[in-house]
């Protein structure tokens, strides 16, 4: 059975697993992973609202209108820059913000479903049996697959809040928590509703997206980073976020702290990597993956440089 609610109240009055561009939904009821019945969003308008004023990025927003809106190239560099390495074009033309933010990981034990796992009830994971090149480096708790959201990565470097139903704002390390979990990719309630995506206003700044896969296009990335840098000799500001290196999105805040007030110089980035293969949110290391920690000092460094690059023209 498949419903077709027209607003947020009628879908709240419904039961059933959430469709919006079924990129990911689709794949895991082939799998036998997802049962019952549909609710399917895409007659709710109000979902597909883009307000540049506040601004807003309703959940059922396409990433090709969303990467594609100049307004949003100008102002989100880093955000344009990540959706237009998401996938492929035909994806980006029908998966959603909220799709991407809330789908299943993407581990193959998870997906072969006379596997066991924790995350489909199971009481170990399967993958830390054989262990693979996608494993997270950081070991956080039970499973090691990564959240395959790169919207996850970039909204956190944005620290930009979700709108929910129920909630009138939850930041994006609330709604994967800190990747403890055995049993959860996030933590929105079945009984709650994404509804969009609330971003900071645009500030003056550069930014950049950086991914390294296995593949050019349409593969899944070994580790993505997001880099925003603000200042003019001096960094004043510096977000930084990474995915692949952990099960949820996870902010450098310490090597934020580090670059702030830091020249623009090359000595400076090369220490900011150091740092950033030398993490305070992890003490275990999945064996399988530790070469990621190379990845993760060179994609930041090589972020930095182009920051800074692009911050000395802007001078």
């Amino acid at each position: 059975m498949i419903y077709f609610p027209e607003t947020v109240d009628e879908l709240a009055r419904l039961s059933g697993e959430i469709r919006a561009g079924g990129t990911a939904l689709h794949d895991r009821r082939r799998l036998g992973l997802s049962h019952g019945p549909l609710i399917d969003l895409r007659n709710i308008v109000a979902l597909e609202n883009l307000n540049l004023s506040k601004p807003s990025i309703g959940a059922m927003v396409t990433l090709e209108h969303l990467g594609e809106h100049p307004w949003i190239q100008k102002n989100y560099a880093a955000l344009a820059e990540a959706i237009a390495h998401i996938a492929t074009p035909q994806i980006r033309r029908v998966a959603t913000v909220g799709g991407n933010l809330l789908q299943r990981n993407r581990c193959w034990y998870y997906r072969e479903k006379d596997l066991e796992c924790y995350k489909k009830g199971g009481d170990h994971c399967s993958a830390r049996r054989e262990g693979q090149v996608y494993d997270v480096c950081w070991d956080l708790g039970p499973c090691i697959t990564p959240h395959p959201s790169t919207l996850g990565v970039v909204f956190l470097a944005y620290d930009a809040v979700v709108q929910t139903l129920k909630s009138p704002g939850l930041s994006i390390e609330q709604l994967f928590g800190d990747g403890r979990s055995a049993s959860c990719d996030h933590y929105l309630p079945a009984s709650d509703i994404l509804c969009a995506v609330e971003l900071p206003p645009p500030v003056p700044e550069v930014s950049g997206y950086r991914r390294v896969s296995d593949r050019t296009f349409a593969a899944w990335p070994l580790i993505e980073m997001v880099v925003r840098l603000q200042g003019e000799q001096y960094i004043s500001h510096a977000h930084i976020a990474v995915g692949g290196i952990a099960s949820v999105p996870v902010r450098l805040a310490w090597v934020e702290d580090f670059l702030t007030g830091q020249p623009l110089e090359q000595m400076v980035f090369s220490r900011a990597a150091d740092l950033a293969a030398d993490p305070i949110v992890a003490t275990e290391l999945v064996a399988s993956s530790k070469y990621k920690l190379v990845l993760l000092k060179n994609c930041l460094q090589a972020l930095l440089q182009t920051c800074a690059h692009s911050l000395q023209r802007s001078c």
